[in-house]
This record gives C-alpha cells, sequence and structure tokens, in this order.
C-alpha cells in the first residue's frame, strides 16, 4: 500500500535526493532550474489543472498534447476510454496551445517545426505505450 511505498522511496534517498509534498511544488522545483530557452511541452491534459498551473509560471510557450478521448487501451483495472473528456477541451491560458490526437500523431510534426529544444517535459500519460510514444 501507500506506506510501503513511501518506506520503499524514503529508503532510496541518497545525498542530493529531493522529496516533494505536491505535484506543484516538484514543477516548481524543476522550472527554478530550467536554462533552456524552449518551450514547456505537457503530454496528459485531461481536464486542464496542470496545464493552467504550470502556464501560470512561465515565460514561455506551453504545448500541451491530449486526445481528450481517454485511455487508449486498458490500465488498472480501467477499460480503455477511460479519463475520456468526451473531446470536450479544457479551458487554458493564452500561451498554451493545445495539440488534439494521440501522441504518434501529432508529436512528430511538432517535432520536426521545434527550433529550440524544450525547456521542461511533463508526462503525465499513465500508460507505458504513451509515455514510450513521447520519448522515442
Amino acid at each position: 500500500g501507500l506506506r510501503d511505498a513511501v518506506e520503499l522511496a524514503v529508503s532510496q534517498l541518497n545525498d542530493g535526493a529531493r522529496c516533494f509534498a505536491t505535484k506543484l511544488a516538484t514543477w516548481e522545483h524543476a522550472l527554478a532550474r530550467c536554462t533552456l530557452p524552449g518551450p514547456v511541452l505537457e503530454f496528459g491534459v485531461r481536464h486542464g489543472v496542470s496545464t493552467r498551473a504550470l502556464a501560470r509560471r512561465i515565460d514561455v510557450p506551453l504545448h500541451a498534447f491530449d486526445s481528450f478521448t481517454g485511455l487508449p487501451e486498458a490500465w488498472q483495472g480501467r477499460a480503455p476510454g477511460a479519463f475520456t473528456t468526451a473531446g470536450e477541451r479544457p479551458e487554458v491560458p493564452a500561451n498554451v496551445t493545445l495539440h488534439v490526437g494521440r501522441f504518434e500523431d501529432t508529436l512528430p510534426a511538432f517535432s520536426a517545426a521545434l527550433t529550440q529544444p524544450p525547456r521542461l517535459v511533463h508526462i503525465d500519460s499513465d500508460l507505458y505505450a504513451s509515455a514510450k510514444a513521447v520519448l522515442d
């Protein structure tokens, strides 16, 4: 359970390792250390909570990728389509561009046109296959 996971994480800490209580604290730590001038990329948007939180903390474009149709395959007892927004896109700040579709369909053209390495990449896709598509 959760207690075992926390105990394992604590046992793996070494000098210089950091633990954060919230996602927001993690992003703020990461953003404070980003030195690249490029955009922030986010993979997995759903309702846009993290998208809006990240967008408020940066002075560069944020490109957010999601199909808005839910999981493309079953995951941890959830059927394909779980977490869908039925195609509804969240309201996002002006510095955010939504790229709608599966990562493997939308990312190649975006990557080909990218002129700077990204400042930060946030992968929140749930599925290994989806994260692998981003990393490939």
